[in-house]
């Protein structure tokens, strides 16, 4: 499950070899991520038609916080780069990146860069 408080967007993030990890219908976890580094590409569409998940993301600001099943990102850089359908990056881990196609500006996505911040332990004991 992802959550993002600031503007209460809900959605459930599938499996990466899941089928419904797909742009057209839900958020997509691209392939170019490292989850075992915890390092994520996660791309879903805006502009108001029925898979725009993203719209509301021209509202998070930095500091604001993700939540992406046991992890907590908090926002550090928000920018724009070249629609292109391919995103450049040195990082190698521990940073989640929200991908959708700029609302207001013609031919460029808008990326929401966010850090690692800690990792809910899910085992409990009882």
């Amino acid at each position: 499950m992802g959550y993002i408080p600031r503007i209460n967007l809900r959605k459930y993030v599938y499996t990466i070899d899941s089928n419904k990890n797909n742009v057209d219908k839900n958020i997509n976890i691209l392939s170019t991520s490292d989850l075992n580094n915890n390092l994520y590409f996660i791309a879903s569409h805006s502009g108001g038609g029925k898979a725009s998940y993203f719209d509301t993301l021209i509202f998070l600001d930095k500091g604001d916080i993700i939540w992406l099943n046991n992890y907590t990102f908090v926002i550090e850089d928000i920018f724009y780069i070249e629609k292109s359908g391919y995103f450049n990056t040195n990082y190698t881990s521990n940073t989640l990146f929200l991908i959708t196609c700029s609302i207001d500006i013609k031919g460029k996505q808008l990326v929401i860069k966010s850090k690692l911040f800690y990792i809910e332990n899910d085992n409990k004991e009882s």
